[in-house]
């Protein structure tokens, strides 16, 4: 909660700044936004500092994006969803190297695309987002229910939030998808790559591999493996 209020107030102080210096609608006509808006109201050296604070910012971001890209290919590979050399992992450091390849190629290769692909992508993937969040959200009220004797980390005080959040993500996810409304997707290039990604991930999932759960589960959660178990050998003996 600590990191959130700070985050969203480092923002919120970026743009009362720069609506101080200028009319905020100059600044939403600059290339550059609050860096040329330093720049034209003669602070110079805040606009640099505006500058590297935007480029540490998307290595940042950058860096933890790929690192977790690549983790997802490699449970995915080890899950069967995904070929299985994106689930090993190699070198002295035991890095998934197939996966980071894998992911640095289709980086790349969505960036050639130029930026309206980029903004396609950007946009679609709030949609991803909020099925994710969803997701995430009926997994919380599901596993308790499955397996009662794993030991919980925390327990939410409120049980019915996390379900404003589905249902949030739910409503964010219906205004993208009806036409008309201001976060409605781009006809047609949007949904054509909302339809692709949905083709893929249902081929992903029909075309996955088949056969012991306990095995898939195995390779997916590693040394956790017997938490699971557990519960099945449980199961198994009641």
């Amino acid at each position: 909660v600590l990191s959130v209020v700070v985050a969203s107030s480092f923002y919120c102080l970026v743009l009362l700044s720069s609506a101080w210096v200028i009319p905020w609608e100059k600044t939403a006509a600059m290339p550059k936004g609050t860096i040329d808006a330093f720049r034209s109201a003669g602070f110079n050296v805040l606009g640099w500092g505006a500058y590297a604070i935007a480029v540490l910012g998307l290595l940042t971001s950058f860096l933890a994006l790929f690192l977790a890209t690549s983790r997802i290919l490699l449970a995915m590979g080890r899950a069967g969803l995904m070929p299985p050399v994106l689930g090993q992992l190699r070198g002295p450091r035991s890095t998934p190297q197939a996966a980071l390849l894998f992911t640095l190629l289709v980086t790349l290769g969505l960036g050639w695309l130029g930026t309206g692909a980029i903004v396609w992508f950007l946009d679609t993937g709030g949609v991803y987002i909020g099925l994710a969040w969803t997701i995430g959200v009926l997994c919380k009220y599901r596993l308790p229910k499955r397996f009662p004797e794993l030991e919980q980390p925390y327990k939410t005080r409120l049980f019915w939030a996390p379900a404003i959040g589905a249902i949030i993500a739910i409503m964010v996810m219906g205004f993208a998808l009806w036409p008309g409304t201001n976060l409605s997707l781009l006809w047609p290039q949007e949904y054509i790559i909302l339809a692709v990604w949905t083709i893929l991930g249902v081929a992903f999932y029909a075309f996955g591999r088949r056969g012991d759960d306990k095995q898939a589960r195995r390779e997916l959660l590693g040394p956790y493996e017997e938490l699971t178990f557990g519960c099945d050998d449980v199961k198994s003996s009641e």
